[in-house]
C-alpha cells in the first residue's frame, strides 16, 4: 500500500516498479499493471483515477441538470435599456419578470420599446446536457465491463437483444 513508480528505459525496453514500501526493484511479473490513456505503452493515468474522474464528470453533469430543471428550463439573461431607470422602475421590471418566469411559469414577456432582452446562459440543448448525461453512463459502464443498456441506456441497440446481453454479463 503505497505510491509506485514506473520505471522503463525505452532504448533497452526495461520495465521495473519500485514501491514506497518495498525495498529494491519489482519486476513486471511481480506485478499487476493496469493501464489506461497511455501515449507509450506503459505510462499512463491510473484506472481508479480515471474512473473517479468519470464518476465526477457523470455527478457534476447531473447537478448541472437537475440546477436546470429546478429553475423551470429557464434561461439567465439581462435586460437592456435605453436610458436611466429608477431604483423603483428596475425593481417593477425585475419583478415583473420573475412573476412571469420563476418556477416554470410559462409567462409571456412584453418588453417596451426602449428595452432588448440579452440571454446570458446556455440552453440544454446548445450545452450538450442530455448528450453528456448519456455519455456518462457508456463511460461508467466501459470502466466496470457493463453494458450501458443494462444502465439504463435505451439508446444503445443491444446486440442479441436483452437476453444476448444478460449472458454477456453473466458470462464477463
Amino acid at each position: 500500500h503505497g505510491q509506485v513508480t514506473v520505471n522503463y528505459n525505452e532504448n533497452k525496453q526495461i520495465l521495473w516498479y519500485k514501491a514506497e514500501s518495498i525495498p529494491g526493484k519489482i519486476e513486471p511479473n511481480d506485478m499487476i499493471h493496469l493501464r489506461k490513456s497511455t501515449n507509450d505503452g506503459v505510462t499512463g493515468s491510473s484506472i481508479l483515477k480515471y474512473a473517479s474522474n468519470s464518476i465526477a464528470i457523470a455527478k457534476a453533469a447531473d447537478a448541472q441538470a437537475r440546477k436546470f430543471f429546478e429553475n423551470g428550463c429557464n434561461l439567465s439573461g439581462i435586460i437592456k435599456v435605453q436610458g436611466t431607470l429608477s431604483k423603483q422602475q428596475r425593481t417593477d421590471i425585475l419583478n415583473s419578470w420573475a412573476q412571469a418566469y420563476t418556477n416554470g411559469s410559462n409567462g409571456v414577456a412584453c418588453l417596451p420599446g426602449n428595452m432588448e432582452y440579452q440571454n446570458i446562459s446556455v440552453n440544454a440543448a446548445d450545452a450538450q446536457l442530455l448528450e453528456s448525461r448519456t455519455w456518462n453512463i457508456s463511460e461508467i459502464g466501459r470502466f466496470f465491463g457493463i453494458h450501458p443498456y443494462l444502465l439504463g441506456d435505451a439508446s444503445v441497440t443491444p446486440v442479441g437483444g436483452v437476453e444476448g446481453i444478460q449472458n454477456m454479463f453473466m458470462t464477463f
